[in-house]
């Protein structure tokens, strides 16, 4: 039995033969690999080609907890000088189960992704039987809930006077 659907594994990462990042030891010191709540639009579901768009991030802040430390809203810039997106716009970044590294979690792969007021991305599902059930509950607004994790590299630290909680900015 395969485990629970978390559909998104696309990761902004640094190009071929780079190093992953260490943990930052930046303002905020964030860890270095998020993972963020991401929303498939069924709307968008193309049955014969077999993809449909995510909006893989919101632009609003997500509560973080630190061990050993105080809770932070952390924030992505969408700028686009703030964002590597050379993998998920490559084509070759996988579309997985549950952030699964197996070649048999992969149920498709992201074909494309852009920044606006979002982020968003457009899934292509492999034609596989095992996966056309998932295809049919994403087409059917079943399966809507995915994430994605995101490679931090740089932060600032946003905080103003007023904030109660102290305010991270991942801007690479």
């Amino acid at each position: 039995m395969r485990p629970p659907v978390t559909l998104f594994s696309g990761r902004l990462l640094k190009p071929r033969g780079a190093q992953r990042p260490q943990a930052l030891e930046l303002a905020g010191k964030v860890p270095a690999v998020q993972t963020f709540a991401a929303t498939a639009l069924p709307e968008t579901f193309d049955a014969d080609k077999l993809t449909f768009e995510v909006v893989f991030y919101s632009g609003a802040k997500v509560l973080r907890q630190r061990f050993f430390d105080d809770p932070f809203e952390l924030r992505l810039s969408l700028a686009p000088d703030a964002v590597r997106m050379g993998r998920i716009q490559s084509g070759r970044a996988a579309f997985t189960i549950d952030h699964a590294r197996s070649i048999r979690d992969t149920i498709g792969i992201i074909e494309s992704a852009s920044l606006g007021a979002d982020a968003r991305a457009r899934v292509r599902l492999s034609q596989r039987d095992d996966v056309a059930p998932i295809a049919m509950d994403i087409q059917a607004g079943i399966l809507k809930s995915v994430s994605m994790e995101a490679a931090i590299y740089a932060t600032n630290d946003v905080t103003e006077k007023t904030d109660k909680l102290e305010q991270i900015e991942a801007i690479d």
